[in-house]
């Protein structure tokens, strides 16, 4: 009866698999609530799949289809948000500066010699406090 419930689950898993690898492109342009609501009923059935399943043995056909796609939507996310940032930073315009205040400068001479700049700025905030 275990070995039957086995190959069902892996015959399952991969039809599932087989339909999901069609949406490849449609998950690369979906909004993150979008992807969230498609990963959540293939989720759901790998999980009571792996219960069903003895001795905690896992189907990975599915699984893997589903990190796949997950990494396709983060890839095409962070190449999305790579170009905006591109685009914003050709935009911008930068001129010189007459004076800098002197705190700043003070940040910029440590973080040149090397000196930790974070317990400086932490020390200056308790200060600030305790006037």
């Amino acid at each position: 009866m275990d070995k039957i419930l086995e190959i069902v689950c892996e015959t399952s898993h991969s039809k599932c698999s087989t339909i999901m690898a069609t949406r490849d492109d449609d998950v690369k342009k979906m909004a993150k609530e979008d992807i969230i609501e498609y990963m959540k009923p293939p989720l759901a059935f790998l999980k009571k799949c792996e219960i069903l399943l003895p001795f905690n043995k896992r189907v990975n056909v599915l699984r893997g289809i589903m990190t796949s796609q997950g990494q396709l939507y983060l890839d095409e996310f962070n190449k999305t948000r790579i170009r905006s940032l591109k685009l914003l930073l050709q935009q911008e315009k930068w001129g010189p500066v007459d004076t800098i205040p002197q705190q700043y400068q003070a940040y910029i001479n440590q973080f040149v010699q090397g000196q930790p700049i974070i317990q400086e700025a932490a020390k200056e905030k308790k200060r600030k406090f305790l006037i």
